[in-house]
């Protein structure tokens, strides 16, 4: 068995040592004077001078463009004339027989769609206060849309299959 003073001397002569260490590391100065960059040189000097980033044209994101977002296949609608409707007889999948919802867009408190005419044709986007044909759209939620035209209003559902 080690007697204890042994430990104790031990302890400080570790502790001395160490304490010793960072007295030495504590006093050598810093040097403070810039580096180099591991890219200086001709090579750095054309990194530099790289002229910013740029977005790219939108011509050449066709195939980003050709996929709506508001489709859930990602596909383009197929153009040409649908079906025509005879007046009085409304579809249940359209707006006002007339428009295809394209789209709810919740941001924040306002609520809007995006619509496109059952012929094709730009698609628009209506919130509360705008008019579509005839009718005022009164209020906008991400499951109905109320319109008002004179004394009328038409609530409609947006969710698929219920659409009164």
């Amino acid at each position: 068995m080690v007697p204890r003073d042994l430990h104790t001397r031990l302890l400080v002569v570790v502790c001395t040592v160490l304490a010793a260490a960072v007295a030495v590391t504590a006093s050598i100065p810093l040097d403070e004077s810039p580096r180099p960059l591991p890219s200086a040189g001709p090579a750095g000097d054309a990194a530099r001078a790289a002229p910013p980033l740029a977005l790219p044209a939108l011509a050449a994101l066709a195939e980003t463009t050709a996929r709506p977002i508001f489709n859930a296949s990602r596909r383009a609608e197929p153009q040409g004339t649908p079906a025509r409707l005879t007046p009085g007889a409304a579809r249940s999948d359209l707006i006002l027989g007339r428009y295809r919802l394209v789209g709810v867009i919740a941001s924040g408190s306002r609520t809007t769609l995006k619509l496109q005419p059952v012929g094709g044709g730009k698609i628009r986007e209506i919130g509360p206060g705008d008019t579509l044909d005839d009718w005022t759209v009164e209020a906008v939620t991400p499951e109905h849309l109320t319109l008002r035209s004179g004394a009328n209003r038409e609530r409609i559902s947006l969710t698929p299959g219920r659409r009164r």
